[in-house]
């Protein structure tokens, strides 16, 4: 698949590839949003493996007009909104809702890139707002698959509970062997109900798993 990005601003990443491959093991139907989805590459790997239509959403235009182009030129049937996902008003809801969202706390220094800072930093996207939209355009029963910083684990359990969300799947993602969680993927049902799935932890200095990971994806970065 062909990716392109912005030469400077925000690329995808490992992270990315690691929501794609964690929420392609989901058990949802129907179609799929992307919420910040970026230059689109998580919604439109989904969307290439599972055969369903996808709707994306970025407040960034020319993130917009990438994922656009993305969709096209690897003939994927994707519709995208250059909007703040809170401006987002429609009656359609989906069977499936996956996001890389801006996760980084705001205190010391923020880049200087607007481009980056948004793509990077809560206050952006703060999660209470980021999981009440989630919840307003989902399925009941849907599942909103989404990755975030490991030490609010605590904080988005709560906020995923009070919006009657339950965890089904999470795991987390370590820098190496002995180092502490940087990151965390979820998927959690609307209304659902069951028992929660811890999968092993995934170790970012397995070069193997990657490389796997990337030969999965298939993806070629464009400029």
């Amino acid at each position: 698949m062909k990716i392109y990005q912005p030469q400077s601003g925000f690329r995808y990443n490992s992270d990315s590839l690691l929501l794609y491959d964690f929420a392609l093991r989901s058990k949802s139907s129907g179609a799929i949003l992307d919420i910040g989805c970026g230059s689109g590459i998580v919604g439109l790997l989904l969307a290439r493996d599972l055969g369903r239509p996808l709707a994306g959403v970025d407040k960034q235009e020319e993130m917009i007009l990438h994922a656009q182009k993305n969709a096209e030129e690897n003939g994927i049937d994707a519709r995208f909104f250059c909007m703040d996902i809170a401006e987002l008003k429609s009656d359609e809801r989906f069977g499936l809702i996956v996001s890389n969202p801006p996760f980084y706390p705001s205190e010391g220094t923020l880049s200087q890139d607007s481009s980056k800072a948004q793509a990077r930093y809560a206050v952006h996207m703060p999660p209470e707002v980021l999981i009440e939209r989630a919840n307003a355009h989902l399925h009941n029963r849907g599942s909103f698959v989404f990755c975030y910083e490991a030490r609010a684990l605590q904080l988005l359990m709560s906020l995923l509970a009070a919006k009657k969300f339950q965890v089904v799947r999470i795991q987390l993602v370590h820098p190496e062997v002995g180092k502490e969680a940087r990151l965390v993927l979820i998927e959690a049902k609307k209304y659902g109900g069951g028992s929660m799935t811890v999968l092993p932890p995934f170790f970012s200095d397995d070069t193997e798993a990657l490389k796997r990971l990337g030969e999965r994806a298939g993806t070629r970065s464009m400029v």
